[in-house]
């Protein structure tokens, strides 16, 4: 096994459809050891690129949820959402074109926009220079962000509705429901 300093990957994870991956050590690709260096340096730029894109993506569509969640429609659970805002990250897009594309979001740019005016020591772009390929990293990134907002809600539905529910019999019966709700549970 290979090891360079401050280094901690070895392998390379293979996607083999969206529920299945593998992880290949990255020695198996790398026939000549000399190569062996910059394929690894190469594989840290493009996961380096990838996680900052993903964070600003998240940041924005978090502020935008934030912002205007009456607006929020089942796009935040699409890839292709995700793909869009992403490359607007990274300046393959604008924000145009995600009020174009997804045009039940309303205000989408205007979120945009004020995050960008409030907070203008954060730069909400990523600069792609040199790199070449990283559209399938980033598409498969995007698979999983779909996924965990998806699940984060279907997660969290249940404790909603309870509280609602609770909240619901506090209002119209004025006695202690939460105690009696939850002292009638069994252990």
């Amino acid at each position: 096994m290979y090891s360079l300093p401050g280094c901690t990957y070895s392998s390379i994870v293979v996607i083999i459809s969206p529920n299945t991956s593998i992880s290949v050590p990255l020695e198996t690709f790398v026939t000549n050891p000399a190569n062996f260096v910059p394929c690894h340096e190469h594989v840290l730029e493009k996961s380096a690129f990838l996680r900052t894109v993903v964070v600003k993506a998240q940041f924005i569509v978090n502020h935008y949820i934030l912002t205007y969640h009456k607006h929020v429609t089942n796009a935040l659970f699409e890839q292709n959402f995700w793909y869009t805002v992403c490359r607007v990250v990274y300046g393959s897009a604008r924000i145009e074109d995600v009020e174009a594309r997804y045009p039940e979001m309303t205000g989408f740019a205007e979120a945009y926009y004020t995050l960008s005016i409030h907070h203008q020591e954060v730069n909400l772009s990523v600069y792609c220079g040199y790199l070449a390929y990283y559209g399938q990293i980033v598409s498969s990134a995007c698979i999983t962000l779909a996924t965990t907002y998806e699940n984060y809600y279907v997660e969290n539905f249940e404790d909603t509705v309870a509280k609602y529910f609770i909240y619901y019999l506090r209002l119209h019966y004025p006695m202690n429901i939460y105690l009696s709700i939850y002292l009638n549970t069994p252990n």
